[in-house]
């Protein structure tokens, strides 16, 4: 996804269950998807949240820019609106730099649970 650096995609969505005793409806699941404004690269989050009790599973794709200011910008915004306290899955695509240049943030500031990339040879 490109962007001019300006504009970012939340998607929030809620998966409802009907209660049989009162015949209305709650959510169960909140869902978000999140695109940030990164210019030349990609940066997208997302979050699944079980409303009782509360928990909360963070997940990553990709996590770069060819802008550093852009990417600054947008690791802010996602510090600052999901706050989250670990990354359950962090995934990435390729080792591109676009894709890849904010992992030492994201390595460094949270724990990490899950890291899926692709495989390289050692050797």
């Amino acid at each position: 996804m490109k962007t001019n650096g300006k504009s970012r995609l939340i998607i929030n969505q809620s998966i409802y269950s009907e209660s049989k005793i009162t015949n209305m409806e709650f959510p169960i699941i909140r869902f978000s998807y999140n695109f940030y404004a990164v210019g030349h690269g990609l940066f997208s989050s997302g979050q699944l949240l079980k409303i009782n009790p509360d928990c909360r599973f963070n997940w990553v794709f990709d996590c770069g820019s060819k802008n550093s200011k852009y990417w600054n910008r947008e690791i802010a915004y996602y510090k600052s609106s999901i706050q989250p306290d670990k990354i359950h899955l962090l995934c990435i695509s390729h080792f591109d730099k676009d894709h890849i240049e904010g992992a030492k943030t994201l390595l460094t500031e949270y724990p990490i649970i899950s890291l899926v990339m692709p495989y390289f040879p050692l050797c």
